[in-house]
């Protein structure tokens, strides 16, 4: 399935949208598997792309696991993306025709404030031994927080931030761990984030039935984005360290996470040693992935593992939906 997205300053009627969805093609079109392309060709040329188009990358786009609630069966799951149903969401043709297929009715979670607008930077879903089967993993601003807190008050607040990367490829070189608990960007983007999940979990809760036992907090830290004047998106956030929460889960017990480059304690990596404490209960380990260069700081705006990978799934367990109808 390819990208609605169309690119700003690039698009023409001739080639619409984004280049790097045309290897959905040559890549991966072959024996067995098909590619579809949906979009609004009125959007090709909209002035409103140069700020709203990657809503409609598909790393905005996902699937919440099976689930049974008040009645309703989703045997395939549902379809789960971000927009708030205004300029800040994806092609609307494109979500009619996910909500066609009749069997994993859509669900938007408001993603407006973050600065690239997607799902996979702060939400994610593993196996789980709970009731529904499965568990969501959500970034926790507050929580990365208080682990910087617990360095400073250790007396390690004079230590670098990142930890692992050449200072120079670091957006703020020389930043310390005191020194990113009074920086004001990464306060405020602790406030907005907080509110944007809280959001979204209400949301999760309300349509899916999640329960904080069904939530895998994981740490986090978002910065406020610092946007032109005139810009009309102010107030969004990005991930400054790579966030745990953009990962995939591979459907074998491990969840490819990028590393985390946090401050080490008894050296192990503060987040990173949260993140495996947090779904060990799940029965999911993880495979730390090195994405720094290629991914998070490589003009994705904090993309991470998620935003750089195409999943291709084994649909053997399932009910073929496409064969059936209600």
């Amino acid at each position: 399935m390819r990208s609605a997205d169309v690119m700003p300053g690039t698009a023409t009627r001739e080639f619409p949208l984004r280049d790097a969805s045309r290897s959905a093609f040559p890549l991966l079109r072959g024996s067995g598997t098909g590619v579809i392309q949906q979009y609004d060709p009125q959007r090709v040329g909209a002035d409103d792309n140069q700020y709203y188009g990657s809503f409609s990358s598909t790393g905005n786009f996902g699937t919440l696991p099976p689930y049974r609630l008040r009645g309703h069966d989703y045997p395939v799951g549902r379809v789960l993306y971000g927009g708030n149903g205004a300029e800040e969401s994806p092609d609307p043709s494109f979500v009619r025709m996910l909500a066609a297929q009749g069997y994993q009715r859509p669900i938007a979670l408001d993603t407006a404030w973050l600065g690239v607008g997607h799902i996979d930077e702060f939400l994610s879903f593993v196996p789980a031994r709970n009731a529904l089967g499965w568990a969501a993993v959500v970034a926790d601003p507050d929580l990365g927080r208080k682990l910087l807190s617990d360095l400073a008050e250790d007396g390690r607040g004079d230590e670098p931030l990142v930890h692992g990367v050449p200072a120079q490829d670091t957006e703020d070189p020389g930043l310390t761990v005191a020194g990113a608990l009074r920086k004001d960007s990464l306060s405020r983007g602790t406030e907005i984030a907080r509110r944007g999940i809280d959001a979204a979990l209400r949301t999760l809760r309300d349509r899916a039935g999640l329960t904080e036992r069904d939530v895998v907090r994981v740490p986090a830290l978002f910065n406020e984005l610092e946007l032109p004047a005139g810009y009309p998106r102010q107030g969004v956030v990005a991930n400054y360290l790579p966030a745990a929460a953009n990962g995939v889960s591979t459907g074998t017990g491990v969840y490819l996470a990028p590393r985390q480059h946090a401050p080490e304690a008894g050296g192990a990596d503060v987040f990173e040693q949260a993140v495996e404490k947090a779904l060990e209960g799940t029965g999911t380990r993880v495979a730390w992935v090195e994405d720094w260069d290629y991914a998070h700081s490589l003009g994705t705006v904090g993309g991470e593992v998620h935003c750089a990978t195409n999943t291709v799934r084994g649909l053997t367990g399932t009910r073929p939906w496409w064969t059936e109808r209600d």
